[in-house]
């Protein structure tokens, strides 16, 4: 059976460097309703005035002060007009604050990331880690169906629950997958940028779309917490980050209940792979909370060093013997990096981070023998490395 996703903004034709971390006790990281709201925003577009004018809402979540995360796809309508503008409902003031600036949009990841001076909404923690299959978790945002029932705007958040179906790599849009959690926790169009949390009161995604209605029911997607945090460091973003896995047994240390093979995992955390490490993070049984731990606060080093890297090598690059307008183009996007060559242009995921090297291997276009890329600086020269065909590109910064 086809799989039709539909984003869930709702439309509506109208005239009217390194991350903090945050832990605590599973007790006191138990997930609150009213702290989770705290944290969640609407966010209302406007696409102009006149006869073609249009409203449409959507959710967000505050991150950092005065930073709002919500989808791309969200604010995409606020590009598209000339006088359109964005206005986020401060839930804790109780009055809409107009943007003042859009710091970064992705839409591969489908998230974009709005400057709101003086909101009070409480940031939220990001999770250490996703979710795991059967996890419960809960969706907030801003429905439009609860509008419509109850005849008006509501200022207070409409909260669902529901557990984890599975976790794993798709696409949101055409270039190349992220990492995705498939939920049960309901969403409809409005629920669109807004946070999902895990038991801890945590940010494990952010809710993006949902199956269609008339061919499937009970399925609904948000980007991972893995992407999300990504993607804020790469605009210098420190959000609070979870330094302890949300599960019942993380932080444990009691080794007689943990029956795991931890050599591969020392291995991979040892190699700083993420291609390695990330396959065996699932196999972890929950018994082994502080295995757990070791090897999630690896992956995230790895990712943390895969992005400071890459911002240094970002910007355009040229071979000596080019000119710039034939430069090759690096940008970040989440856990990948964009390239552009040309006419062509890929996206490669990190896969290791070390030795001040970034190892990335090519998903966009989807190719049967993706190729694999390594990346170092040396002074003022880009060296670029086709680990796949053996070839080697020594690069100069484009200036000015």
């Amino acid at each position: 059976m086809r799989f039709i996703v539909v984003l869930l903004l709702f439309f509506a034709a109208s005239c009217s460097p390194v991350a903090q971390n945050s832990s605590g006790t599973q007790q006191e990281r138990a997930f609150s309703l009213p702290a989770a709201a705290a944290s969640t925003l609407r966010v209302v577009v406007t696409n102009g005035a006149g006869r073609r004018a249009g409203v449409s809402s959507g959710s967000g979540v505050a991150v950092a002060p005065n930073m709002v995360l919500t989808n791309y796809h969200v604010v995409a309508p606020f590009f598209d007009s000339d006088d359109g503008a964005v206005f986020v409902l401060d839930n804790s003031a109780g009055f809409p604050r107009s943007m003042n600036a859009v710091i970064a949009v992705d839409a591969r990841l489908d998230l974009a990331l709005l400057y709101v001076r003086g909101i009070t909404s409480t940031p939220a923690t990001l999770a250490l880690s996703p979710p795991r299959q059967l996890e419960s978790v809960t969706a907030l945002g801003f429905p439009a169906a609860a509008d419509e029932i109850f005849g008006r705007v509501r200022e207070s958040v409409s909260a669902t629950s529901g557990q984890v179906t599975a976790v794993d790599l798709g696409p949101v849009g055409a270039f190349g997958p992220i990492e995705l959690i498939l939920h049960t926790a309901t969403v409809n169009p409005g629920n669109s940028g807004g946070p999902l949390f895990n038991a801890c009161g945590e940010i494990v995604g952010i809710n993006t779309l949902r199956a269609d209605p008339g061919e499937t029911s009970n399925a609904f997607v948000a980007s991972a917490v893995t992407e999300i945090a990504s993607f804020l460091e790469s605009y210098g973003v420190q959000p609070a980050v979870s330094d302890v896995v949300c599960s019942a047994q993380a932080g444990s240390v009691n080794a007689q209940s943990c029956e795991y093979d931890g050599a591969p995992l020392t291995a991979a955390i040892e190699s700083r792979s993420l291609q390695s490490l990330e396959p065996l993070l699932a196999g972890i049984p929950e018994t082994c909370g502080a295995t757990l731990n070791q090897a999630w606060l690896a992956r995230r080093s790895i990712a943390h060093d895969a992005v400071t890297m890459f911002l240094a090598m970002g910007g355009t690059w040229r071979l000596p013997d080019q000119r710039c307008s034939e430069r090759i183009s690096l940008d970040l996007s989440g856990s990948a990096v964009w390239g552009a060559a040309g006419e062509r242009a890929q996206f490669e995921r990190f896969i290791s981070a070390v030795d001040g090297a970034v190892t990335t291997q090519t998903v966009f276009p989807e190719e049967e023998h993706p190729s694999t890329y390594r990346y170092s600086l040396s002074g003022d020269r880009l060296k670029i490395e086709n680990l796949s065909s053996n070839t080697t590109w020594e690069m100069e910064r484009c200036t000015g």
